[in-house]
């Protein structure tokens, strides 16, 4: 993967370019299921360089992936999708501005 080489020399930051566009930037239609690990380290790279804004657009981007690719899923779960989503969304404001409690930021968000 693209990202893993900049990692290596050290460029996280086009580390998570490259990792963004591909959860933007995917036709949703042809690709069935976002790998979970590349959230994951999405997720971590934007912790890692405090980029909330980013991690944000990208959980956006990966909750619109799932829902299309198992629509009857959600329709089946509806209310409690989005209750939990809800209740993650809420942590993960409630905790982005605290150095304090970083690390749990960062638990919450994987």
């Amino acid at each position: 993967m693209r990202a893993n080489e900049f990692l290596e020399v050290g460029k996280t930051q086009a580390a998570l370019d490259v990792l963004y566009n591909v959860i933007k930037h995917r036709n949703h239609q042809t690709w069935q299921k976002i790998p979970e690990p590349i959230m994951l380290k999405f997720l971590e790279l934007c912790v890692d360089l405090r980029k909330s804004h980013l991690a944000k657009e990208g959980l956006y981007q990966y909750q619109n992936i799932c829902q299309q690719c198992a629509v009857e899923r959600c329709e089946w779960r509806g209310h409690w999708v989005k209750f939990l989503w809800e209740s993650y969304r809420q942590c993960l404001d409630l905790l982005r501005n605290n150095s304090k409690v970083e690390r749990l930021y960062h638990d919450i968000a994987q």
